[in-house]
């Protein structure tokens, strides 16, 4: 199993096992309503030496409130097309505050005949994966916190859903930047529309160095990105709450010839029913694994953290100095 996980991966969170079952009808806005998604084809690897302006500001404000609620209890809808599959799932996500990180319990199933199934638990100790009924795997969190304590070069963990929806838009912010939010409605719901775009440096470190979308060495080529790689994401946020409500990770350049330029959802998760502060069985984040293998992802992940760090540093400086 690959702890890297970026947050570009977040298929590998909500559909990663790459099953083929039927794609649903969505219930997604139309595409007319939806705000634009980036035109260039190229993104400058200097970046912007602009200030935050206000969309960063608004996903600073949800990362705050997802760690004020007490509990934070939502239904999930899952919908993907990667690799010539389309696929529809759902599920439930639970958090109750904790410290350092919340506990945190991720379930989805996809398919309706013969569902496959995803569970994340973190118990603030260990984050358990199981898929289906194969191999248990966990990683021990406080071996994580202490090698990126004594690391300062380490990047911040993006462990699946291990930290919660506030992990989860951390990774965001250390990896995008944020348009001017657009007002809408969603789900009946006031949003804030706010289209995120890859810090160049970040998709860079993403990539191999060879790779035909750094071939420029100002500029990354958008259009050469791997086909499931997106180049941008759509995320709702409340006006009242903050509260993520859709992360959509998007395409809107042409990988293929003659594919045109519309811009494609790659990875939807939508959360309705949300309830804040509502009582949640605290059996719920303990996960009782029985007799079976576990196996142990911890090293498998360090050194995943550290090759990262290696490699930032070495295009930071590459004369080695």
């Amino acid at each position: 199993m690959d702890y890297r996980l970026p947050v570009l991966t977040v298929g590998l969170i909500v559909i990663g096992f790459g099953v083929t079952r039927a794609f649903s009808d969505s219930k997604a806005p139309p595409a007319a309503a939806l705000p634009a998604a980036p035109v260039s084809s190229t993104a400058p690897l200097q970046g912007s030496s602009q200030s935050a302006n206000r969309g960063t500001a608004i996903l600073d404000e949800a990362i705050a409130r997802l760690g004020k609620h007490q509990t934070i209890s939502a239904k999930v809808r899952h919908r993907s097309q990667l690799f010539g599959q389309r696929q529809v799932g759902s599920g439930v996500y639970l958090q109750k505050r904790s410290s350092p990180d919340p506990l945190v319990r991720f379930s989805l199933s996809i398919g309706d005949d013969r569902p496959d199934n995803l569970l994340h638990v973190c118990d603030g100790r260990f984050l358990w994966i199981r898929e289906n009924s194969g191999p248990l795997s966990r990683v021990d969190l406080r071996v994580v916190r202490t090698a990126q304590l004594v690391s300062e070069t380490a990047p911040p963990s993006s462990i699946h859903l291990g930290g919660g929806l506030a992990q989860l838009l951390q990774s965001m912010r250390l990896n995008f930047n944020f348009s001017e939010p657009q007002s809408m409605e969603f789900q009946q719901v006031p949003v804030w529309a706010i289209v995120c775009q890859w810090k160049p440096k970040r998709l860079a470190m993403h990539l191999p160095k060879d790779h035909p979308a750094l071939a420029n060495p100002n500029e990354v080529q958008l259009s050469a990105l791997p086909q499931q790689m997106p180049d941008h994401v759509l995320i709702f946020l409340g006006q009242d709450d903050f509260f993520p409500y859709r992360v959509d990770f998007r395409s809107s350049q042409p990988r293929n010839p003659g594919t045109g330029s519309r811009a494609q959802s790659l990875v939807t998760m939508e959360l309705f029913e949300v309830q804040f502060n509502a009582p949640i069985n605290p059996a719920l984040f303990v996960y009782k694994p029985g007799d079976i293998e576990i196996i142990d992802g911890t090293e498998e992940y360090l050194a995943q953290q550290r090759r990262n760090a290696t490699t930032a540093a070495k295009r930071k400086n590459p004369d080695g100095s």
